[in-house]
């Protein structure tokens, strides 16, 4: 038999054992029901058992179970707040370019990293040249460098230095890297909208984007050019129709007064410039933070650096499209704030920016990680202990 095969089989009968049996008893104790195998009616509900989550390809199986399952009530207490700390990102912020997702991290006397982005109080020195958010979002508002303050309620304080540049002069809108951006994001050129091979509704985009001069085409000069109005951008058909202000059958995909709506009408107002041959793309993405320890009940921010050809680094967290691998363990918003539902075991959030992709890897332990486990007798001891430490259930 195939060690894959092997391999599944031992985690299928670890799943099935209940925790009355992992501890060597023979009949479940009073009140301590043993639990029916996936997918079987339970009688005493007249409902099927949940069904088990199987990992991804090439990794342990993800064991996902709710803590109420496990006689767990909730975390324990994380303990003193030790040190407060802003994760690296860009410093140099260049008019739309210049958002910044700041992600403030509490190092805690449990040892553990806890998200901290919504729960400290910011405040800018010397105000006027970038704002921001209670999300922690920075907005360039004018040219100048400017101090960053984060603080917590225990007094602790982190602090970034930002440089804001050519916010008075902006510089013309980039239409593949800023303006097809927006289209995905909005999930207009999904393969279930104007992505697909027909376009929808007359009106069609490459899928994803993956084709920005055919994109162009279709916006600029397809029908005549009915679809932009630069003597009036606001006026523009493809705003009109995002913004719902006419029917679309898609609804509302781009709120007036957002980043992406300013974007797309100075684009229109300056001409509507065409794609660079010699424009600058997208090396990678880097997703922070890569991976963390999350709580039952907990909050993480993320946050999307793109690495560029000509050597610059941008957040693009804005302009990128999160998806949770599994969204009753963690649910993860568009502007990648992740939120853990109560469960027990390891979820990942893919990123998605012109192209490139990254993973966000969370584990969602029972308890604090196991101190010692049985010895392994082979291969698959190894790999299924060394997951049920980290998870923190014993064998």
């Amino acid at each position: 038999m195939p060690r894959t095969a092997i391999f599944l089989l031992a985690i299928g009968l670890l799943s099935a054992v209940a925790p009355w049996q992992s501890r060597g008893e023979s009949t479940p104790p009073a009140g301590e029901s043993a639990a029916p195998p996936a997918g079987v009616i339970d009688e005493s509900t007249n409902t099927p058992s949940p069904k088990r989550e199987r990992g991804g390809k090439g990794d342990a199986p993800s064991l996902a179970l709710r803590a109420s399952d496990a006689g767990a009530s909730g975390a324990a207490s994380p303990g003193e707040l030790l040190a407060l700390s802003i994760a690296d990102g860009p410093t140099r912020l260049v008019d739309l370019d210049g958002l910044r997702q700041l992600v403030v991290d509490g190092k805690f006397a449990d040892g553990r990293t806890r998200d901290l982005t919504a729960a400290v109080e910011y405040t800018v020195e010397p105000v006027g040249v970038v704002e921001v958010s209670a999300s922690g979002v920075v907005t360039p508002l004018a040219d100048g460098t400017a101090t960053v303050v984060a603080t917590a309620t225990s007094g602790l304080t982190a602090r970034v230095e930002l440089t804001v540049a050519d916010r008075t002069t902006p510089p013309k809108i980039d239409f593949a890297n800023q303006v097809v951006p927006v289209f995905t994001k909005a999930g207009c050129n999904a393969g279930s909208c104007h992505g697909k091979l027909s376009g929808q509704s007359g009106f069609r985009l490459s899928l994803l984007g993956f084709y920005p001069t055919d994109d162009y085409t279709y916006l600029v000069k397809e029908d005549r050019g009915r679809r932009l109005f630069p003597a009036a951008p606001a006026n523009s058909l493809v705003l009109k129709k995002g913004t719902n202000t006419y029917p679309h059958r898609g609804g509302e995909r781009i709120h007036p007064g957002t980043l992406e709506h300013e974007l797309l009408l100075r684009w229109i107002g300056q001409g509507m410039p065409e794609p660079a041959a010699d424009a600058r793309h997208v090396e990678r993405v880097a997703i922070v933070p890569h991976d963390r320890v999350l709580d039952r009940q907990g909050r993480q921010q993320l946050a999307v650096l793109a690495y560029w050809s000509d050597g610059r680094v941008t957040d693009v967290t804005h302009f990128t499209h999160f998806e949770s691998s599994t969204p009753e363990l963690g649910d993860v918003t568009p502007q990648g704030l992740l939120t853990t539902r109560g469960a027990v075991g390891d979820v990942a959030v893919m990123v998605r920016y012109q192209g490139q992709v990254d993973v966000f890897r969370g584990l969602i332990p029972l308890t604090a990680e196991l101190a010692t486990v049985p010895s392994p007798r082979n291969f698959i001891d190894e790999i299924v202990f060394d997951k049920l430490k980290r998870l923190g259930i014993p064998p």
